[in-house]
């Protein structure tokens, strides 16, 4: 397979940055220990923008949203971004020279299959539970209710074969309009001839009137990675191509420190190295390793790798980390906000938050757009994801949405593999319920995935 493929996913995020500052010193930063950094990865909270752990000064940053100048209200949270400047060297707080964002496709749906998988103009785009979506219109509220024919811009990682796993989707319209841009970034899968190439099973046509940019000769080979724009649209069940790009445009210098987030591939096909978002990582044993070992890398596996850049798409990794699988859910009422110790009670569980954990609020009443903590109140129903970890036993949020409630209600639902069943409790994902709180449970099988829905406050035995 050709290696553009795992590259274009962070190449398309800065399509036309040209970096000349990532190999400068600490001058101006205001960070001490500071080094100069471009982070790739999910944006997970505002005040600055987090990313990848890192809480990054935007007050003086140049933001680019789908190559237009823009701010930070135009960002969102579940968006990959990159970010281009500095952080100390803990890995904490950092200054942000720019911001990118660009959408991965923005494009109609061509089917919903209403499985954790769409057909957008011929890319096929996974999500899953974690995935972010926005949509204004009170009858699309969730992805499986998007109608076919809708226009949808989808942020996310690949992992080739035009695949694209969601992390953040929008609903822009039930319909397209005539004239209203469309975009779509991949892979050649057929080459250009008699007018026509194809992405994937999206079928493109090229005339007179398009313009190639940065694409020598209009080669358009198959595996080449590109960018296409269209305001005609489909006609005749093929995309009409305006603009042509290229998308492989160079935007680090060999040695810089790089701190990517993305999907693992080809773990294991070759000792000591796979793929991640385009780039081929390094390891020895002088890699550290955070949440796992060499031995848990696998296809699919969500990781963090910080190095340095070798070449142009090889890194030589200092550290990887690995991202742990939220195994619970929960839905319960805030009885307690610890904002020092980044701690909340919902109805009996202590829930811990990282600088990794997204934060965003998905009640209509109130939408916080830089949600916190801090606009937190005790009684308001908060939705998290989450995983025990292994040492502290603390209940770690992934994902923490304040989502909407009835006055006055008290429920919860608590979602995980059922651990431990007896006549006094019930064990969800290593948090134990006492049964005479609980009024439903799906299923009575250890081992499975069940739900549980029960009054509040938890008993936590």
């Amino acid at each position: 397979m050709n290696c553009l493929i795992f590259r274009f996913v962070l190449l398309s995020v800065l399509i036309s940055v040209l970096l000349t500052s990532c190999s400068g010193g600490e001058s101006g930063t205001g960070i001490t220990g500071s080094d100069p950094k471009v982070s790739v990865g999910v944006i997970t909270g505002f005040g600055s923008v987090f990313v990848n752990g890192v809480e990054f000064d935007t007050s003086h940053a140049q933001i680019n949203v789908n190559e237009s100048d823009a701010t930070e209200q135009d960002l969102s949270i579940g968006m990959v971004v990159a970010v281009v400047g500095s952080a100390d060297r803990a890995g904490v707080v950092g200054k942000a020279d720019a911001v990118y964002y660009e959408s991965e496709v923005r494009g109609i749906v061509s089917q919903n299959n209403q499985d954790g998988t769409l057909d957008i103009m011929g890319q096929m785009v996974k999500y899953d539970t974690e995935t972010v979506f926005e949509s204004d219109d009170d009858t699309v509220t969730v992805i499986e209710d998007i109608p076919e024919g809708a226009v949808v811009e989808v942020s996310g990682y690949r992992t080739g074969d035009n695949t694209l796993h969601a992390t953040h989707m929008t609903l822009v319209s039930n319909t397209y309009t005539t004239g209203a841009e469309l975009t779509v970034k991949g892979v050649v899968t057929t080459g250009l001839s008699n007018g026509k190439f194809s992405m994937g099973s999206l079928t493109i046509a090229v005339d007179s009137t398009t313009q190639f940019v940065g694409i020598p000769n209009q080669q358009l080979t198959p595996g080449a990675v590109i960018k296409v724009k269209s305001i005609r649209g489909v006609l005749n069940n093929e995309l009409q191509a305006d603009i042509i790009e290229s998308g492989t445009s160079d935007y680090v210098s060999v040695g810089d420190t790089v701190d990517i987030e993305g999907l693992v591939m080809n773990a294991g096909v070759t000792p000591s190295e796979f793929l991640l978002n385009g780039f081929r990582e390094y390891f020895s044993n002088q890699t550290k390793f955070k949440g796992g070992t060499a031995s848990d890398l696998a296809d699919g596996v969500k990781a963090e790798v910080e190095g340095m850049l070798l070449t142009q798409n090889e890194i030589e990794a200092k550290e990887i980390s690995f991202r742990q699988t939220a195994k619970l859910d929960l839905i319960a009422p805030v009885t307690s906000i610890n904002t020092v110790d980044n701690q909340v009670d919902m109805s009996g569980v202590i829930v811990k938050l990282t600088n990794k954990t997204l934060l965003k609020d998905d009640d209509k009443t109130t939408k916080v757009k830089k949600f916190s903590l801090a606009d937190l109140n005790e009684g308001d129903k908060v939705k998290i994801k989450a995983y025990q970890d292994n040492l502290s036993m603390e209940i770690i949020a992934t994902q923490f949405r304040r989502v909407e409630a009835l006055s006055l209600d008290t429920t919860f639902e608590l979602s995980g593999v059922l651990d431990e069943l007896t006549n006094d409790q019930a064990i969800i994902s290593g948090i134990p319920v006492d049964r005479s709180q609980i009024t439903t449970l799906s299923s009575e099988n250890v081992g499975s995935n069940v739900t549980i829905i029960g009054t509040t406050p938890l008993t936590i035995q």
